[in-house]
């Protein structure tokens, strides 16, 4: 299982998103900001991309790529949730 950093800009203020929150819901995850997700997934990034597509406008922006073990933060809610996943 892989982790993936999920982040969108939704561009439609009288859209309802709901759908999009629920798929990713779905997954374990860990809730960064409104915007960044950090998922697992067994799901390559374009499956994962093309399965929350279907959620958005086509004016709104996705972006998905998997976590690796280069990577570093600070002072981000989710970094222990990160190491913990790549263990």
């Amino acid at each position: 299982m892989s982790v993936y950093l999920v982040t969108f800009e939704l561009r439609s203020p009288d859209r309802d998103y709901q759908a999009l929150f629920d798929a990713l819901n779905a997954f374990t995850h860990c809730q960064s900001s409104e915007s960044i997700w950090f998922i697992r997934s067994d799901e390559t990034h374009k499956e994962i991309r093309d399965n929350l597509r279907v959620c958005i406008d086509p004016e709104d922006q996705l972006f998905v790529s998997r976590i690796r073990y280069g990577w570093a933060a600070w002072n981000m809610t989710c970094a222990d949730w990160i190491h913990a996943q790549l263990q």
